[in-house]
């Protein structure tokens, strides 16, 4: 589903383009008794359901992306069926995320497919603490596992949009595992300290090198978070992470440190400035018991300004991020997005996104294959028939250019889609 909405959308009404499993009952509610801190009674007794679904028609031309004249058009349906358990008091908030997707296609079968994912976040606040978790388990295909979308959930916030290794030419199902538990402690009203991990554990139903590899990566990251004014805060941080593929050894141990800079500027816009550096210990798979030590210069930038009628969303950097290639990436990344409510009824969202990978120590490890040039962009129109429904038309173009294949790849998707879904209500 496509994220358009009102500019005046409540608070967690994010939607990604994900969905998961379908059983919903109140005995998630059970399960977080302890973590907010309240009787499981009165915890069932106060969770609100809201169901979003989506049935459309789709076609897509070249949808794997091959670099050759001879590609194929898919024309089908889909239907998209998500649901948003959630809990929100002063000091807390639980939300569970289930849904499945379902594609068919006309003619040939070979690209039927269903995704399932479920997302967790969780969160309560102390008088001088926040406790915090974040979980997403999906199953999908790796026609749109390895793609990067255009969309933005939140600028500068690691979202669940992978760099993905972009071959989907040969059909595989992945199955990955996100958690990302964390804590801020207040040592005064102006200085406190953040821990965070995330762990991510990604696997194949079948592996090849350089394309699909089953691996994990575990990064933890502390920083002492100053307040300079009521209205901007400077973190000074650093980390450590490891990346393990399954089918190589290739084991990457890697330490960094970052300093990130945050302003409102108004009530309606806001940046953030981050610089880090990254020191990567590679094996030389030609040289057993070799390693050679790489280091890049990290960066980001992000910018959003929310108007009456207008929301803007803009991200840009460079990093360092795990792969199912097998190795480790150098990503440079471009993402804007523009959600305009054009009358009561029309929205409109426009969003890009322009990215290069390159094989982290590519001299050393004689590897190519995961360098490539890729871009997505995309338009949707809305209209809102009730406060429920809306009817969305979307236009779609990916590109991509690996280094060592000739030629590149054109993508263009079209989806005519009708939308259910309901306010998230604010209490």
């Amino acid at each position: 589903m496509s994220d358009i909405q009102p500019c005046q959308a409540t608070a967690n009404t994010k939607r990604r383009d994900w969905a998961g499993t379908l059983r919903l009952s109140v005995a998630p509610a059970l399960l977080t008794a302890g973590f907010l801190g309240a009787p499981p009674d009165a915890l069932a007794q106060q969770w609100v359901m809201t169901p979003v679904i989506e049935i459309g028609l789709q076609h897509i031309d070249n949808p794997r992306l091959q670099e050759t004249s001879d590609t194929e058009n898919i024309t089908g349906g889909l239907l998209d069926v998500a649901g948003e358990l959630r809990r929100n008091t002063q000091t807390s908030s639980v939300l569970f995320r289930p849904g499945v997707a379902i594609y068919r296609y006309s003619g040939d079968s070979d690209e039927d497919s269903e995704g399932y994912f479920l997302d967790f976040d969780a969160e309560n606040n102390g008088q001088r603490s926040n406790w915090r978790f974040a979980a997403n388990l999906g199953r999908e295909e790796v026609l749109r596992g390895e793609t990067t979308s255009s969309e933005i959930d939140d600028v500068g916030v690691d979202d669940s949009v992978q760099t993905g290794t972009g071959r989907t030419f040969v059909r595989r199902e992945r199955d990955q595992l996100r958690a990302r538990p964390g804590f801020t402690f207040e040592f005064t009203e102006r200085t406190a300290l953040e821990m965070d991990v995330n762990y991510i554990n990604t696997q194949y139903d079948t592996q090849e090198i350089g394309e699909a590899v089953d691996y994990t990566n575990s990064r933890v990251d502390a920083a002492i978070v100053r307040s300079l004014t009521p209205d901007s805060t400077v973190q000074l941080g650093v980390f450590a992470s490891k990346y393990e593929p399954d089918a190589l050894n290739q084991d990457t141990d890697s330490v960094g440190a970052r300093l990130r800079y945050e302003k409102e500027v108004t009530d309606i816009s806001s940046f953030f400035i981050e610089v880090g550096g990254q020191d990567s210990e590679l094996p030389v798979p030609a040289l057993p018991g070799t390693e050679v030590s790489e280091t890049s210069f990290l960066w980001n930038i992000g910018y959003a300004r929310r108007l009456e009628r207008t929301r803007w969303r803009f991200d840009a950097g460079q990093a360092v991020t795990p792969s199912g290639s097998g190795f480790l990436v150098q990503r440079d990344l471009l993402r804007a997005s523009m959600q305009h409510q054009l009358r009561p009824r029309w929205s409109l969202l426009l969003s890009a996104v322009l990215m290069n990978t390159d094989t982290l120590g590519a001299d050393d490890l004689v590897v190519t294959g995961n360098d490539r040039d890729y871009a997505q962009g995309r338009v949707a129109l809305a209209y809102q028939m009730t406060q429920n429904w809306t009817i969305e038309a979307l236009y779609g173009l990916t590109y991509q250019d690996f280094a060592d294949t000739p030629g590149d790849a054109q993508e263009h998707e079209g989806r005519l889609s009708l939308v259910y879904r309901p306010p998230v209500p604010t209490s």
